[in-house]
């Protein structure tokens, strides 16, 4: 038996293969290769982080903002109302206000 295609498939396979560990995807099957292999369970997880993840990371950091913004809107009035009414009981206070 020979190689499947002949001597073309053989040939062809070796250029795919080093196309491959050209474009640095060899680098990636190896890094999952050695993870594999030591049961290094955190290096995986971190590896095979899908889009899914990416997103759910981008609503929680605008869920964040929000409420960081909520926060500033009822706040900052609160503060503004608040100095402006001292003033105002002052001014009565000192007979500035009639």
């Amino acid at each position: 038996m020979g190689s499947f295609g002949g001597p073309g498939g053989a040939v062809g396979g070796a250029a795919i293969g080093t196309a491959m560990m050209e474009t640095g995807a060899h680098a990636e099957i190896e890094a999952k290769v050695d993870a594999l292999t030591s049961g290094d369970v955190a290096a995986l997880i971190a590896q095979d982080r899908s889009g899914f993840d990416a997103v759910i990371d981008g609503i929680y950091r605008i869920l964040w903002l929000l409420g960081i913004g909520m926060a500033l809107w009822f706040i900052i009035p609160w503060i503004w109302a608040k100095s402006h009414v001292k003033k105002a009981v002052a001014k009565q206070l000192n007979g500035h206000g009639k």
